[in-house]
């Protein structure tokens, strides 16, 4: 038949790989972008897991709407973390919301980053179809999903495959290269989707390969020199090259003139790098957002203090108004306190202005009923 391969991403959380490989699954796919700005949290972790494991390592993004361009170098940058692309297996995810000219521009994209190296294109049927797109124009290697019923090893779910379902039904291929042909597949314990590919583990490490290098290798010349066609195969100086690319490379990349450096060691790095520091923004604007709500919130708890302060004193004033109609003010207040004081019992007996105080405060209090 051929071989097996699984696919796991942050949902499967932590997931024994190593334990996968035993049960004879030689490639596991791995989540490791979304978008512009989504990192698979458990990517690093899978990654090591698998490459410990000898599995052959594969890597894919989930395509979104918007900058095809910008979402396949997040992507491309997630994989150089890792010492790839060569050696992976990279595929881009599309059954969501991007559209044919989003998709185009992330094979584009990768076209430029990675040179020939294969990338894979998962989808179905199911979404594709409604598209009516040729995806063969972009790529040749198609990963299909279409599942079969039921739950268990995916040796015994395989065995439900039809031989039609190695046929691509739509985006204009002629067959399909990888299958995900279930969801429901027992491996290490758990659920997850399981899939096939017709050949072996070398023809699989193959198509983790580009048969050309995957990037522009060039030697430089010593910063400030002029050109040099022996020095500089790009025809242009250093200056030149430094500005004309995606700003100026870090302070040691060359490690010395002339010595050869293939550019995407660096470039490559730079989608990841600006992925972080707009992920930094987005906490810091989220930051800022929050103090603000926190800053109005208390501007509004301020002005209900003031409101009710202002109550408050009308209520005050409303009283002492209402006991001057009724002639209470009239009343020597201290006078009467001091001729009742000497009647009281003497445990008991209060000053003259406390005995005030209480007339004043009994007045308002039944006044204000």
């Amino acid at each position: 038949m051929g071989i097996w391969l699984i696919d796991i991403s942050n949902h499967q959380g932590s997931f024994d790989v190593g334990r996968a490989v035993s049960e004879g699954y030689s490639g596991v796919w791995m989540k490791a972008t979304e978008g512009t700005t989504f990192r698979d949290g458990m990517f690093d972790t899978f990654a090591g897991q698998v490459l410990a494991s000898g599995a052959v390592p594969g890597a894919y993004h989930y395509l979104r709407s918007g900058s095809g361009r910008a979402q396949c170098d997040a992507f491309y940058g997630r994989i150089r973390d890792h010492g790839g692309p060569n050696g992976w297996l990279a595929a881009c995810d599309n059954e969501a919301d991007a559209g044919w000219q989003t998709t185009v521009d992330f094979f584009a994209r990768w076209r430029e980053l990675a040179g020939d190296h294969p990338l894979f294109m998962y989808s179905g049927n199911w979404w594709w179809s409604e598209r009516g797109w040729n995806g063969a124009s972009l790529t040749p290697y198609l990963w299909d999903s279409r599942y079969v019923s039921g739950t268990g090893y995916g040796s015994v779910l395989y065995e439900k495959v039809p031989e039609a379902w190695w046929s691509s039904r739509y985006g204009g291929w002629g067959a399909v290269t990888v299958l995900q042909f279930s969801s429901s597949g027992s491996v290490a314990g758990r659920t997850i989707d399981v899939n096939a590919f017709r050949g072996s583990v070398d023809e699989l490490r193959a198509l983790a390969r580009g048969s050309g290098s995957g990037g522009v290798v060039v030697t430089p010349p010593s910063e400030g020199s002029g050109r040099s066609d022996g020095d500089w195969n790009l025809g242009m100086s250093f200056d030149e090259f430094k500005n004309g690319m995606v700003g100026a490379p870090p302070p040691n990349w060359m490690g010395g003139p002339r010595n050869a450096m293939r550019m995407g060691d660096w470039y490559g790095a730079v989608p990841g790098k600006l992925s972080e520091i707009h992920s930094t923004a987005v906490g810091a604007a989220n930051t800022a957002g929050d103090a603000r709500n926190i800053a109005e919130a208390a501007r509004v708890a301020a002005q209900e203090a003031k409101v009710a302060a202002e109550a408050a004193r009308d209520l005050a004033q409303q009283t002492l108004d209402r006991m001057s109609a009724l002639a209470i003010g009239n009343v020597d207040v201290a006078a009467l306190a001091a001729a009742l004081a000497p009647m009281l019992p003497a445990p008991m007996v209060p000053s003259a202005a406390e005995v005030a105080d209480a007339v004043v405060d009994e007045e308002a209090s039944r006044l204000a009923e």
